[in-house]
């Protein structure tokens, strides 16, 4: 085999060095003409279009039954001046739901309450709803009517009108925060206690009176009467529903 002169070899490495180095130095204008090269921009994120929630109707008047003028004695009682804490309070004879509704209207510490920091904003522009008569348990206290206060379509303050002789008194207010009133209707009352293997005996009464186990006047409770002879409380407190035996709980007072 014939040996390669020095003279072809060194022409052979200088011809190599310099294919190498025009490649290189083309592959640098490359990268130098890529990097000039404007990239396309981006498409903007376009903000989503959120679909609005249908116009709720929230006048308490579309969901509830009021006592006949119910609306127009609201407006009367809340445009009227507010009178001396030494005004008597008036008794209102007891004939009509509306008369239970006006006992409360038109007394005097009600109005004052519609300024009361803690009452007032319950109160105004608020629409009460037809009374509902309780029975009193305790044969020293006397049966009376509580008038739940409709607002935004819920109710927002329950008063309690005291009965003597026929004639009705406002007694206290409470604020609340329930969808309905009584939170438990009577027929939710009856099947609670059918679920329970019972058949009902009559109709459910609306009853109160200081247990342990219920709460103030504003929150009476049914008795249920079956006829296996046993009487149950349908009581509910602290956005629980539980029945008790008539003969297990316990009375306070």
């Amino acid at each position: 085999m014939k040996k390669v002169s020095p003279v072809l070899r060194r022409s052979f490495t200088l011809f190599l060095l310099a294919g190498m180095m025009g490649t290189v130095l083309l592959t640098c204008q490359t990268m130098k003409e890529e990097s000039e090269t404007e990239l396309p921009l981006l498409s903007p994120i376009r903000p989503g279009t959120a679909t609005p929630l249908a116009a709720r109707d929230t006048s308490p008047l579309a969901t509830l039954t009021l006592a006949p003028m119910a609306a127009k004695a609201t407006v009367a009682a809340l445009g009227s001046q507010h009178k001396s804490e030494a005004t008597p309070r008036p008794l209102t004879p007891i004939q009509s739901s509306q008369d239970v509704i006006s006992a409360v209207l038109n007394d005097p510490l009600f109005k004052r309450s519609l300024d009361d920091s803690a009452f007032g904003p319950r109160i105004k522009d608020a629409i009460p709803g037809e009374p509902v008569f309780v029975i009193s348990l305790d044969p020293k206290k006397n049966d009376y009517y509580l008038v739940p206060f409709y607002k935004n379509q819920q109710v927002s303050g329950i008063a309690v009108v005291g009965v003597v002789d026929g004639a009705g008194i406002l007694g206290m207010w409470s604020n609340a925060t329930y969808d309905k009133f009584p939170v438990v209707d009577s027929a939710e009352a009856q099947k609670l206690i059918e679920a329970e293997g019972f058949k009902i005996k009559g109709e459910p009464r609306l009853v109160f009176r200081w247990l342990r186990e219920s709460g103030d006047e504003t929150s009476p409770f049914w008795e249920v009467e079956t006829e296996e002879g046993i009487t149950f409380y349908v009581i509910h407190i602290m956005n629980k529903t539980k029945i008790y035996r008539a003969d297990e709980v316990h009375p306070i007072g």
